[in-house]
């Protein structure tokens, strides 16, 4: 993609490749211990941590397709890839990049994410292998404590689709 921008409701489908390499990185997250993440930050638990891992990283990569930039499949066990930035756009800017598959879905960041060195936060709808981009918050958008809300997990950052920004300036 040759654009500046990212705009709201734009989709992907991932590719067979893609798919590959998303089905690769599932199967070998779930086959390290990650019984702390489960238990400290995994917000739904009724969904399976494999199927979880191909939302996530799925949106990811789908994220990092629309942006034309490059995608960190690594997945060494022992590395916490939930405490870095899932982007980097080529203005610089550090994006974490938050999946839902709940069309009406919200922005979530989980308590904790406040020492993050993140620029903004991007919300991805979909379920494997199709998503949409669905806007973006700054880090201090999000982090803010009127916005945390318990849904029922514990708190977290909460931002209704609404009131995210629709257009994002990628290079």
């Amino acid at each position: 993609m040759n654009t500046k921008f990212l705009n709201y409701n734009t989709y992907y489908n991932l590719t067979h490749q893609d798919k590959e390499i998303i089905e690769e990185m599932a199967t070998n997250i779930c086959k390290q211990d990650r019984s702390y993440f489960l238990n400290n930050y995994k917000i739904d638990k009724n969904v399976k941590l494999y199927e979880m891992n191909l939302n996530g990283f799925g949106a990811e990569l789908a994220f990092c397709r629309l942006c034309d930039v490059e995608f960190d499949s690594s997945t060494i066990e022992k590395e916490n890839h939930f405490n870095k930035e899932d982007a980097i756009l080529k203005n610089g800017t550090t994006v974490d990049v938050k999946n839902t598959i709940y069309p009406n879905g919200k922005l979530l960041v989980r308590i904790g994410k406040e020492e993050k060195d993140i620029d903004i936060y991007a919300l991805v709808i979909g379920k494997f292998p199709s998503f949409k981009f669905a806007g973006w918050a700054s880090y201090k958008d999000i982090i803010n404590p009127e916005l945390k809300k318990d849904l029922g997990y514990g708190p977290t950052y909460c931002l209704p689709q609404d009131n995210l920004n629709k257009i994002l300036e990628i290079s």
